[in-house]
């Protein structure tokens, strides 16, 4: 009975040690990595960024406003954009890439 007993502890001590350093060692990585970069705050950081562009064309107003805006920025946005069509449930266009 008392070996039983000794390796219920040693195998819970084991399991212990495992799920301690694994936890130890993603907590430390977490708070040494940075979580994000600095906050986009206006259209040239956010061309700078070079994340994606993607839009829904609806034909409104902003639409028209940034087709036929001077500001080289905002023509520059305008142009590289993604068009995407719309989904009542925009789960459905990534569905294939789970």
């Amino acid at each position: 009975m008392i070996i039983f007993h000794r390796c219920i502890c040693a195998a819970w001590l084991t399991f212990s040690f495992v799920v301690a350093s694994g936890y130890g060692g993603n907590l430390r990585a977490f708070i040494m990595t940075p979580a994000s970069k600095e906050p986009m705050r206006s259209v040239a950081d956010l061309l700078e960024s070079g994340l994606p562009w993607n839009m829904v064309l609806y034909g409104e107003k902003a639409e028209r406003d940034m087709a036929e805006s001077k500001d080289p920025k905002l023509k520059e946005l305008w142009l590289n954009k993604e068009v995407v069509e719309y989904a009542e449930f925009p789960y459905e266009r990534v569905k294939g890439l789970m």
